[in-house]
């Protein structure tokens, strides 16, 4: 036996150990999603979430710019007065609006570990990290009842992973 043949042996073993391998443990295929690239994606929650904000923000937004340039256009200054008015409204009050936060809490339920594939609900008994308050079943989104601040991450309870929020 030559030293090529020694090497075509080995190799072709280690090809029959690599697939014996593949073969006992099978990767793990994920879901098709339910609501499209928002609910099974490879995205990660901090920019599912982002995606979903601009998304609602963007429609308002763009809604009332329409109404003003469709004012213009049709020379109606009461269009273009309450499309302004509703547009400057809603961008003083864009951080307390609860119209995306409501869509954002309704898409967005429930996020997948990545590592044991577990589905983890986002509503639940989220203890704060900051001062380690154990309110009811809270969305994860929410802000502390007691001391105001944001849930930073979520932990899985099967292996411990952290989900950034």
């Amino acid at each position: 036996m030559g030293p090529s043949e020694g090497l075509e042996l080995a190799l072709e073993a280690r090809f029959r150990e690599t697939r014996r391998r593949q073969n006992e443990y099978p990767r793990r295929l994920l879901p098709r999603a339910r609501f499209g690239a928002l609910e099974r994606s490879t995205m990660s929650l901090r920019n599912r979430r982002a995606l979903v904000l601009l998304a609602c923000h963007g429609s308002v937004i763009g809604i009332a710019l329409l109404g003003i340039g469709i004012g213009d256009l049709l020379a109606s200054q009461g269009l273009v007065q309450v499309s302004a008015v509703f547009l400057v409204l809603y961008i003083l009050t864009l951080r307390r609006n609860p119209f995306p936060r409501g869509i954002e809490r309704a898409i967005l339920e429930n996020e997948r570990c990545h590592w044991c594939h577990n589905d983890i609900p986002l509503t639940g008994p989220w203890q704060c990290t900051n001062c380690r308050f154990l309110p009811r079943d809270r969305h994860a989104f929410d802000i502390c009842p007691g001391c105001s601040c944001r849930w930073e991450h979520v932990e899985c309870p099967i292996d411990g992973t952290i989900i950034l929020l």
